[in-house]
């Protein structure tokens, strides 16, 4: 355009500028329009998929610190990751797999991988590990119909072989399970990890000659350089057969095996320190300086290992209690070193003079350790081990159970029964030595009613188990309560009861002895307490039961003998009224 057209244009009212102006702005406009129409139909498409993307990142990372065995990095990464993706299959299947393989929670870790499958994305490996859950918690049915949904490649592997295996072996066929797993596993003579398997199986026979070739099998194994050596450098670690030649060979193969991590490494020169007890201080000492300098995320295995070697005030004095705070594993190396070396005021300052990285429950339970070996009345102690079972999520479970031992080693002997009960209730592979440990608990508070119920459930879980049948039987004859239940199982009414032999836990002379005195048969009260009377394994309360019972039939002198050496402190409510029947 020359300047005389510009001139006329300009006199005529058009300006470039400001057309060119208007243009832009049109052009935006319409890019808006665009992009709006674009959101409205595919932004949440994209918003999906960047959602997807941020929930398989983190699920990712705590996949790394799971292959590490740092459990509580994982639970952070994955605490966080729950806020906002707690939904994506990707989080759902990570802390599944925490649960399971790194708080051994499979009651939880269940109900995470059935969401996982509910979604719609779950895979055959969910499936597999659903399974073994279940098969931990006693669910044979489901978890064999889980095994049966697998498809036929991810059966004959040797994790779908070993979870078959599992199951056989769950359903009473030991025989049938290794001789099926070894079957399957020779059909992969190539494959290193059936080599292993097969080689352990062997390792387990009761023929020497077999177990020496096992042994040599696993050998030839341990000498390769790949992730399958690794597994059998740590299972020839482990054994109590292991020389201190074999020792340093290990040591060697560990060291130079590209696959192995230091923990692996660690688990081998703890077992040479094991055979080598006159070297252990030297050795000690040159790995601190090995380590010496290093960043503390690279320690935790180091540190872990000298923890394992009970060597506490070494870690204290490697890491700095600033240091500790900054990595939530290593803080917790570093605060079981401060208790093992009974540091109990310098511990609680931490605790109360900065921001912790460990969950809520984790922060009350070392504070009460503390207050339990700092002060006399417990009073503090009492009201952190509640607020651990307060606040304490499925990840605090270790939790739970450390501060239900803690409160048991104290006398809290309420506190201890909740908590061991929590535990109880959520690890059902635990359940019966816990019931066990809360009705000893239960005992020393004389409280009936609680020992019925632990008793009711032992009987439940262990229906065959003669001495929870009979410990309840006889609490329910001491008591007067249930008299119809235990008489009809001890004496029998229609036809009598069949003989069996004594338990343990109570002898069967004196259920028939008690039952005879519920249902007023003296005379035979007295042909069965005869025989029971001289048993020398007799409990406190039993042996005041029997005073009792002799004194009822007439034998005051011989009734009196036993209840002159029975300690009425320790006896049931229930058992002193038979003592002091015979005078005790």
């Amino acid at each position: 355009m020359n300047e005389e057209t510009a001139s006329k244009l300009a006199r005529q009212g058009f300006d470039p500028a400001r057309r060119r102006a208007i243009t832009a702005w049109a052009c935006l406009a319409g890019f808006m329009v665009l992009l709006a129409v674009g959101l409205a139909f595919g932004g949440r498409r994209l918003y999906r998929r960047y959602h997807v993307y941020c929930g398989d990142k983190l699920a990712r990372e705590a996949s790394g610190f799971m292959l590490e065995e740092r459990w509580e990095s994982a639970s952070q990464v994955l605490h966080e990751a729950v806020k906002t993706y707690g939904q994506e299959p990707s989080v759902l299947r990570a802390l599944g797999l925490l649960f399971l393989d790194g708080y051994d929670d499979p009651l939880t870790a269940a109900g995470l991988l059935r969401q996982v499958l509910a979604s719609g994305k779950g895979t055959p490996e969910d499936v597999r590990r659903l399974s073994e859950s279940l098969l931990k918690l006693g669910d044979l049915q489901e978890g064999k119909r889980l095994y049966d949904l697998l498809p036929a490649a991810q059966k004959a592997s040797s994790q779908g072989l070993e979870l078959l295996a599992n199951i056989l072996r769950r359903s009473g066929k030991a025989d049938e399970a290794d001789a099926m797993l070894r079957k399957a596993l020779s059909r992969q003579p190539d494959d290193p990890r059936s080599q292993l398997r097969l080689a352990l199986l062997d390792e387990a026979s009761v023929f020497e000659v077999s177990q020496s070739v096992a042994a040599q099998s696993v050998w030839t194994i341990a000498r390769r350089n790949d992730t399958v050596a690794v597994e059998a450098i740590g299972h020839l670690a482990s054994s109590h057969t292991l020389t201190t030649t074999q020792a340093r060979e290990l040591l060697a193969l560990v060291e130079q095996n590209p696959k192995a991590a230091p923990r692996d490494r660690f688990r081998v020169l703890s077992a040479y320190l094991r055979l080598r007890p006159l070297e252990r201080e030297a050795v000690i000492a040159a790995e601190i300086k090995k380590h010496e300098g290093k960043p503390a995320g690279s320690l935790f295995d180091f540190l872990r290992w000298l923890g394992a070697e009970r060597q506490y005030d070494q870690i204290v004095a490697m890491v700095p209690a600033a240091t500790a705070l900054r990595d939530p594993d290593v803080f917790l190396v570093y605060v079981d070193a401060l208790s093992a070396a009974e540091r109990w005021a310098e511990l609680l300052k931490l605790m109360q003079s900065a921001k912790i990285p460990a969950s809520d429950a984790t922060v009350h339970f070392i504070s009460a350790e503390c207050f339990a070996h700092l002060e006399a009345d417990l009073k503090e102690a009492r009201a952190h081990i509640g607020n651990v079972y307060a606040l304490a999520g499925p990840a605090d479970l270790q939790m739970v159970r450390r501060a239900a031992m803690l409160a048991d080693s104290k006398g809290l002997n309420d506190l201890a029964v909740a908590g061991y009960s929590r535990v109880a209730e959520a690890r059902p592979s635990l359940r019966v030595g816990l019931l066990e440990t809360m009705l000893e608990i239960q005992a020393r508070d004389k409280n009936t009613p609680a020992m019925f119920g632990s008793l009711r459930q032992l009987v439940g879980l262990r229906p065959a188990s003669r001495s929870y049948v009979d410990q309840l039987n006889y609490l329910r004859l001491v008591t007067g309560e249930e008299l119809e239940l235990a008489c009809e199982a001890v004496l029998g009414f229609e036809k009598p009861a069949p003989p069996v032999a004594d338990s343990a836990a109570v002898p069967q002379s004196l259920l028939r002895a008690l039952a005879a005195l519920r249902i007023g048969d003296t005379s035979r009260i007295a042909q069965e307490v005869r025989s029971v009377a001289s048993q020398s394994r007799l409990s406190a309360g039993q042996r005041a039961v029997v005073a009792g019972l002799l004194a009822l039939t007439g034998d005051d002198v011989g009734a009196y003998r036993i209840a002159e050496s029975v300690p009425p402190a320790l006896l049931l409510e229930e058992e002193q009224r038979f003592l002091r029947r015979a005078g005790g």
